[in-house]
């Protein structure tokens, strides 16, 4: 039929047989003839309706079959590659438009067509050879009679008989392919009752194929694997701090929300909605990947590391810039997630206030930030300030042992806690800012409970040993340290003096005057103070004793701290000397030692030939110059012990101090180390020069020692004289008081005779 009406005639119409110019009656023979043409008319008729009858069945299965097709391929290539919206926008558009091309040619223009009967007739005359044209020659054979005759009525008669009853059993409808018609009608029911199978069998993924494909929805069809990420915002923004990295958790088992007619599921770029009536069930991928890019780099991609049986792990290095993140696995995706890098939330001042027992007021504590330790006295009362960079939805204190003071909002910035100190307190404070919901590093602070301990003092003595005279100094150093300050010092004495078979005891104390009170508390103190024994007029042979005292200013009273005993044996002054004198004897004969020592380098020296040699002298006299100043320590302090128990004339203690403590010390401080150099040089290089200044040095600071252990030879022998004229002097005052003894009895016998 398609041949046919690209191939129809352009004849022109047959004007009805009844239709006569001029208003003039129809011959007879034009009125025993319209039967036979109203016949054919109505046989052309009736053709007319079934072939357009057929072209619009042909537009519509080819409308049918083509939108089957290409719905079916969008639901094939939809659910297998996921198109995205503006996929599924242009892919629409092309079906749309090739539909209503397809309509245009297939179906409007057909139906459109307009065939008269002569058209017709030749349509029919090329499938039916020589019908078409008795079909014709039916219809316009009368027209020769109808209006001038022009031929013989009688012929046209005659022929149009011949015609019609040629043409009256021909079947004009066997033209067209019934077979056709029933495969296009297939073809229309088949895709009619596909469409509703498919709707009535997959109602969900009929529904969600129609709004993906006409209503712009992102409905996602069925999946095997639904990834969800944590901490994801509306909108699939995560904040994160800034210059931090970031981790991301992926839950590949995540909880679905029931709503009406669908489940929804939280946690991507924007929510995914499935429809169906059973929650959905997701199975873990093996892997999960994510591609991620900041403003202004490249991409990068990377696995996330699993962890259980159904959570995934990555960590994002220090985020600095906005980021957009993809995630994939299995046979789901979402993306772009939006990282947005935001300063967290911090203490911007911090302030602690103290009342202690007994104070009046509040006084504010330097806690230093955060990790601050500090230390408050039981029952003190505290009050903690703080005030954070940025309003804060909420803030937490919290204790590690037992519950936390309460916190009280001033403000949107501000909060504060107040409690009684009764025991010690480790805090962490953490912030929540109530824009970005992120919460602050935490903030620690320890809070010991203080002790109030007695003040700590300690004493030490200097300038005499343990056997003192009657008449002493002792120069002594006293420390005094308390926790909230010192209130009094004082040093305090005891002494025993045995007296036959009963100990005579006795004590006394001496206040020490303390510094001026500045605007804190007096809490450390260092004191130089002498000890006069002759105040306490203590005979040979008493025990006396000396410690440091000191009081507190604690709220709850005065607290006293007690240093040690420094024990003192009283002896005579003879008795002191010659323990004195002992010790100046054992110091010039280690002197002596060393100077046989350096006898024996200066031998030494004038047989060296190599500068192997040289190498072992340089220790030995390093020895000796450490002897030395040892042996000159010990010899000032021995005369600090006969200055502080004043023993011996000044002149005798002038010539200690100038002929022997000074010389001594002038060789072990600048002559001894000045030889010891040299010496070392002979180690790099025994030249000639070097080893004649060497020897030189050397000779000359043995010369200095020799000199000086003939000066201490000659203060022994000094010694002993004085010693000597003491004892001459003692015996011969003893002598005396006898005498007069002696006398004063025989005196008293006279006059009582």
């Amino acid at each position: 039929m398609a041949g046919l009406l690209e191939h129809s005639s352009t004849a022109a119409r047959a004007r009805p047989v009844s239709d006569v110019p001029d208003g003039r009656e129809l011959p007879a023979a034009v009125t025993e003839l319209e039967p036979y043409v109203l016949a054919v008319r109505r046989r052309l008729a009736r053709l007319r309706r079934t072939m357009l009858a057929d072209l619009r069945l042909r537009g519509l299965a080819h409308l049918a079959g083509l939108a089957g097709a290409l719905a079916a391929a969008s639901l094939a290539a939809d659910w297998l590659l996921r198109l995205s919206l503006p996929v599924r926008c242009v892919l629409l558009l092309a079906g749309l438009a090739l539909l209503a091309y397809t309509a245009w040619i297939r179906w409007i223009q057909p139906a459109r067509l307009r065939l008269d009967d002569l058209d017709l007739a030749a349509l029919v005359d090329k499938r039916m050879p020589g019908v078409g044209e008795r079909l014709a020659a039916v219809l316009q054979l009368p027209e020769l009679i109808s209006g001038r005759q022009l031929a013989s009525p009688a012929m046209v008669r005659q022929a149009v008989r011949e015609h019609a009853a040629a043409i009256e059993g021909v079947d004009l409808l066997s033209l067209l392919d019934q077979r056709r018609r029933w495969r296009r009608r297939a073809v229309l029911g088949t895709v009619v009752l596909g469409g509703v199978l498919f709707v009535v069998l997959a109602p969900t993924a009929a529904g969600i194929w129609a709004r993906r494909w006409f209503l712009g929805s992102n409905e996602r069809w069925p999946q095997r694997t639904y990834l969800a990420v944590r901490g994801v915002a509306a909108g699939g923004v995560i904040r994160a701090p800034r210059g931090e990295s970031l981790l991301l958790e992926v839950n590949a088992r995540p909880r679905f929300r029931g709503q009406p007619y669908h489940w929804q599921l939280d946690g991507r770029d924007e929510p995914l909605l499935v429809r169906q009536q059973s929650r959905p069930a997701s199975h873990a991928p093996a892997q999960v990947q994510i591609s991620y890019q900041a403003e202004g780099e490249g991409r990068r991609r990377g696995n996330f590391a699993r962890f259980g049986e159904d959570r995934f792990r990555y960590e994002l290095p220090a985020v600095l810039k906005p980021m957009r993140l993809f995630i994939t696995g299995g046979d789901d995706w979402l993306g772009p997630l939006h990282v947005l890098p935001i300063d967290r939330p911090a203490i911007s001042s911090l302030e602690m206030f103290v009342r202690p027992p007994g104070a009046q007021r509040f006084t504010r504590v330097a806690t230093e930030g955060s990790g601050s330790q500090l230390a408050f006295l039981r029952k003190s009362q505290l009050r903690l300030r703080f005030r954070a960079s940025v309003p804060l939805a909420s803030a937490a204190l919290a204790a590690k042992d037992g519950p936390a003071p309460p916190l009280h909002k001033l403000d949107a910035h501000r909060y504060e806690a107040r409690w009684e100190m009764d025991r010690p307190l480790s805090l962490e404070l953490v912030l929540v800012a109530a824009e970005s919901g992120l919460s602050s590093k935490p903030y620690f602070l320890s809070l010991g409970l203080q002790e109030d301990r007695p003040p700590r003092v300690s004493i030490r003595a200097s300038g005499v040993g343990r056997l003192v005279t009657s008449v002493a100094r002792v120069p002594l150093n006293l420390g005094f340290q308390d926790d909230l300050g010192l209130q009094a010092a004082a040093l305090e004495a005891e002494w025993a003096i045995p007296t036959g078979e009963e100990i005579k005891r006795g004590t006394r104390r001496v206040q020490l005057p303390l510094p001026a009170a500045k605007e804190s508390p007096l809490q450390d103190l260092e004191l130089r103070h002498t000890a006069m024994l002759a105040e306490l007029a203590l005979p040979a042979g008493a025990q006396v004793r000396l410690r440091g005292r000191a009081e507190d200013n604690a709220a709850e009273g005065p607290q006293s701290g007690f240093s040690r005993w420094l024990t003192y044996q009283v002896v005579t002054p003879e008795e002191l000397m010659y323990e004195i004198v002992r010790r100046q004897r054992a110091e010039r004969d280690k002197f002596k030692a060393a100077v046989d020592q350096q006898r024996s380098i200066a031998q030494s020296l004038t047989t060296l030939v190599e500068a192997e040699q040289a190498r072992g002298v340089a220790p030995r006299h390093r020895l000796i110059s450490r002897q030395v100043a040892q042996v000159a320590r010990r010899l000032d302090e021995t005369l600090q012990e006969m200055i502080n128990n004043d023993l011996g004339s000044a002149p005798a203690r002038e010539l200690l101090q100038r002929d022997i403590i000074d010389p001594l010390a002038e060789l072990a401080n600048a002559t001894l180390p000045a030889v010891t150099r040299r010496l070392e040089g002979l180690a790099n290089s025994l030249a000639e020069d070097r080893l004649s200044q060497a020897r030189q040095a050397h000779a000359e600071a043995l010369t200095q020692m020799e000199r000086i252990l003939q000066r201490m030879a000659q203060w022994e022998s000094f010694l002993d004289v004085v010693n000597q004229l003491r004892e001459v002097i003692r015996l011969q005052t003893g002598l005396l008081q006898t005498t007069e003894e002696e006398r004063t009895k025989r005196t008293t016998d006279l006059f009582d005779e």
